[in-house]
């Protein structure tokens, strides 16, 4: 009987072992690729924990946003041609709460040791409050064996922006619609290190668009894919003047400020509008093991 379970064991390793090796890029934190897991694999890391419900359609989440962000997202990417794929996104924050308040510190105020003694927030930050949904088709052309293209076709919604994550900037007169356009570049460099590049435009019906651009460089071998580089949304008075440029997004968490907070109570620099001198810098990373 054991050594017929030990047997069992050992082809059920073997085959593991023979199997496909198959690495995953899911892609930037804006720019997605048209990649999806075969049914049955998964793939586990800090940017994505996803599963092949079959050779077509992936479903995935996000345990960066849980930590960093406080979010719940939702992803499914279904592929419909070898080079075109859709994606459905689902992201909620702020659970329980409307304005998500969170103290960064407390000190003591003035005077210890009398009654004016007592514990006070000096500085607070607000957290994310939001509920968005994506939907994006990526169409891929591989245009040669070290070079893909992937271009993203995208229509966003927030059904509630009081202080969404710093993809969706903020806005005197903010309005739920954003479009995307942009580009996601795959070059193959030396052995299995990648390049990858981002470039494009969000588009939001509230305000003049933002440029974005990023790069990356990744590994991708066996069943693991990484990547570390920084991307950056900005409108063009940002990119043009950078002695003028403000992260507003920012700004208003430091003030425990929301989204519709009023255009003068964000302060501008050199006498400027503060929004159109609007930018953010996000990080891109993953590690993911798929299997």
């Amino acid at each position: 009987m054991k050594t017929n379970f030990c047997i069992v064991i050992l082809l059920c390793l073997t085959q593991f072992a023979l199997a496909e090796e198959k690495e995953m890029f899911f892609g930037h934190n804006l720019s997605q690729t048209a990649e999806v897991l075969s049914e049955g694999e998964m793939t586990v890391g800090p940017q994505v924990l996803g599963y092949g419900i079959s050779d077509r359609w992936t479903i995935a989440t996000s345990p960066w946003l849980v930590q960093d962000y406080g979010m719940f997202s939702l992803f499914n990417r279904y592929k419909v041609s070898d080079d075109r794929s859709f994606q459905l996104s689902y992201f909620k924050a702020c659970f329980g709460s409307d304005n998500c308040v969170r103290p960064i510190y407390r000190v003591p105020a003035p005077n210890p040791g009398t009654s004016e003694y007592y514990q006070r927030n000096i500085d607070s930050q607000a957290g994310y409050s939001m509920e968005a949904i994506w939907l994006v088709m990526i169409d891929r052309y591989e245009l040669n064996d070290h070079y893909v293209l992937n271009i993203n076709y995208g229509l966003q919604y927030y059904a509630n922006q009081k202080m969404p994550f710093s993809l969706k900037r903020p806005s005197s007169n903010p309005k739920p619609w954003q479009f995307q356009l942009t580009t996601l570049h795959e070059a193959g460099l030396v052995g299995p290190f990648k390049l990858y590049g981002e470039f494009g435009t969000l588009i939001p019906t509230d305000t003049q668009p933002y440029i974005h651009l990023g790069t990356s460089l990744g590994y991708k071998k066996g069943r693991i894919e990484t990547h570390l580089g920084l991307s950056m949304t900005a409108k063009i008075l940002a990119l043009v003047n950078p002695a003028y440029r403000l992260d507003v997004q920012q700004q208003l968490r430091n003030e425990s400020k929301t989204y519709d907070a009023p255009a003068h109570s964000v302060a501008g620099t050199h006498e400027t509008d503060p929004y159109e001198n609007d930018y953010a810098f996000h990080p891109e990373f993953s590690f993911q093991y798929t299997f």
